[in-house]
């Protein structure tokens, strides 16, 4: 270690080295999640390029065990943390809007946060294809793929990635591009899915894309058991009904039990977004069905959030809107409708913060967007549940016509301990017909009502599985030879499971209980006739126990890669590192 200390002591970049459990060493090794997270022996903010060569040439020369951090969201233990060297991209977090005669661009720092990348954006009055929440890191995301608000129409992050820097293993400093050719355009499709398989990334060009004003909500229906049949059905008529690849729903069946409460309160919640503005015609107007879900509450005069039986709340009667809940956004507020989450049942008005803003007028940020420092707290307290709630990444498609994946995963805490347990288990599945999806969704919410029982027994705390129906053209701008394979007319896209309890005791049967869950979903899709399992994984959510070829699918794609790892990292220093390790041509694991 002393080697790294004094590179950055002579740093002329200002990098910095910091010791165990000092203020830098915490910063740097945080996640997200605690489960995600380990005890590095040591941490290090490099401050440029130079540095960050010395720096991984001598974990290269010692074989040290290191991990990278961008924005510490990973769902996997030693993903992006280790018991060794954690490297935090954090300094490398410049964001510079281009213009050129192929296409405007952003240049996005690794470290950055998709917050600080769509305020940079918006001032110049377009988007880009990034992460749902303000709070997660740049470079994770997009080595992995890149789900986004955006994919329906524009595809993955890795197919809006123009160009990559990376510093390899062997010291290099290479920008590759999608104008590269040779060996070059091999390492930049390489890098599209490739994760930390070739060396570390730290600046990656994005195309942007004309940027409008958004509409949507997010909704919280605090009485989930009475509405959700109704919720069920919205889902449907969104899948079956709604056309347009601009229009988004991510809705999760929450149950969620407070300490001193008898037994789990169930909510739903729903996140609709429409990446366009709002229709002057009524019945263009998306998300109907779930806008008559709000309506319909204002007209429930028996809701406990009124005066009683038959007296409605007082605010209802006074603030009613035509609109209640939905409204239009700017670009940077699509990405943070968990600061305005709107309960159905409360008809609270005042939930929900105005956004003011010239017609035609680039879009600039709320006075609440602008006065707000803290994304990674935003990201916290989504959903109202509170600072310290966990996520497990899954992945699920409903739409028709669809071949979607079903990446189960599930994330495990017992609070009593440092480390959470976390398990997966990964598929696929057909959605050929309306009827399968709705034996899917159904069977979504029977397996989070099932787990509930046992909630006050075993110590549970929170279970919610969420449906993300994307539309079926999300890989239709899929771009040729990308290290994880996503072809158009082959589409699939993300569900959330999260299981969290106490005690460590109860760790066994809440593994046991969640396989069950995901095995009885499995068993609905295969009996509906939509189940497939050849399929590649997506890297950023399956667990380490998925083989990695089955995350780039297949031994042949795999080997593809492990050629091409060579020619960087022939000696196997980024096989330091976590996550879905490409092997070497020649080694056991190839």
């Amino acid at each position: 270690m002393a080697e790294l200390e004094l590179i950055c002591d002579e740093s002329k970049q200002g990098s910095s080295f910091y010791d165990f459990m000092s203020a830098g060493y915490k910063e740097s090794s945080r996640h997200f999640l605690t489960s995600s997270s380990d005890l590095a022996v040591a941490a290090i903010q490099p401050g440029g390029e130079e540095d960050l060569a010395k720096i991984l040439q001598v974990i290269g020369r010692y074989k040290a065990p290191f991990a990278v951090k961008s924005g510490g969201h990973s769902m996997t233990p030693a993903f992006s943390s280790t018991r060794g060297i954690q490297i935090s991209m954090t300094r490398f977090d410049k964001i510079k809007y281009a213009e050129s005669e192929s296409g405007n661009v952003l240049h996005v720092g690794a470290g950055a946060l998709w917050g600080a990348v769509y305020r940079k954006a918006a001032k110049h009055g377009v988007g880009v294809v990034g992460g749902v929440e303000a709070g997660v890191g740049v470079g994770g995301l997009l080595l992995g793929g890149g789900y986004s608000l955006k994919s329906s129409r524009l595809g993955l992050g890795i197919d809006n990635i123009q160009a990559f820097r990376i510093v390899t293993p062997k010291g290099l400093i290479l920008e590759v591009s999608d104008g590269s050719t040779g060996e070059d355009k091999e390492l930049f499709n390489a890098l599209r899915g490739g994760a930390n398989n070739f060396g570390i990334v730290t600046r990656f060009t994005l195309k942007t894309h004309p940027q409008t004003m958004t509409y949507g909500a997010k909704l919280i229906i605090t009485d989930g058991g009475a509405r959700e049949q109704e919720v069920k059905q919205a889902i449907m008529e969104h899948i079956t009904k709604e056309k347009r690849n601009t229009a988004v729903i991510e809705v999760g069946f929450r149950h969620v039990l407070t300490p001193g409460n008898k037994e789990p309160e169930y909510t739903i919640s729903a996140n609709c977004v429409l990446d366009a503005p709002k229709p002057k015609e009524e019945s263009e107007v998306p998300f109907a069905a779930f806008r008559k879900i709000v309506g319909d509450s204002w007209n429930d005069t028996t809701n406990p959030a009124g005066g009683g039986e038959g007296v409605a709340a007082p605010n209802q009667l006074a603030e009613k809107s035509d609109d209640p809940g939905f409204r239009e956004m700017t670009f940077i507020e699509m990405h943070r409708l968990s600061d305005h989450t709107y309960n159905v049942a409360s008809f609270r008005r005042d939930e929900i913060y105005p956004v003011e803003i010239k017609t035609g007028a680039p879009q600039q940020p709320s006075k609440n967007e602008s006065e707000s420092s803290d994304d990674f707290l935003t990201t916290l307290l989504a959903f109202g549940i509170g600072a310290l709630e966990l996520g497990g990444l899954a992945a699920l498609t409903l739409a028709p016509d669809i071949l979607p994946l079903i990446n189960y995963e599930g994330i495990f805490e017992s609070i009593s301990e440092l480390l959470e347990d976390i398990g997966t288990s990964d598929l696929r599945v057909f959605a050929p017909s309306v009827q399968t999806q709705k034996a899917l969704v159904a069977e979504v919410a029977n397996q989070a009502k099932r787990v509930r029982e046992f909630m006050v027994e075993k110590s549970g705390r929170l279970v919610v599985i969420e449906v993300w129906p994307f539309h079926p053209s999300i890989f239709d701008l899929s771009q040729p030879d990308a290290a994880w394979p996503h072809k158009a007319g082959d589409p699939y896209s993300p569900l959330i499971a999260s299981f969290r309890w106490e005690r460590p005791a109860d760790d066994e049967f809440w593994v046991k209980e969640m396989n069950r869950s995901l095995d009885a979903i499995l068993a609905v899709a295969e009996k509906e006739g939509c189940a497939r399992r050849d399929m590649p994984r997506y890297l950023n959510t399956s667990l380490e126990t998925v083989p990695v070829e089955m995350i780039y699918g297949g031994k042949d794609q795999l080997e593809k890669l492990g050629k091409v790892r060579a020619r960087y990292d022939p000696d196997d220093v980024m096989g330091r590192t976590g996550g879905f390790n490409i092997p070497l041509p020649g080694t056991a694991s190839a």
